[in-house]
């Protein structure tokens, strides 16, 4: 696979695909908390 530059790139399985959406979603900013604050809280 390449990208857009044409140079190499790697693939994601789809265990690494979900795993990648699950953690960015649950990291970002919502309307009540932000992602930074979720993290701290679980780092307990």
């Amino acid at each position: 696979m390449t990208n857009y530059e044409g140079a190499k790139a790697y693939t994601m399985t789809p265990a690494e695909e979900l795993y990648s959406a699950v953690v960015t979603t649950g990291l970002s900013n919502t309307t009540y908390e932000k992602g930074n604050d979720r993290l701290a809280r679980s780092s307990l």
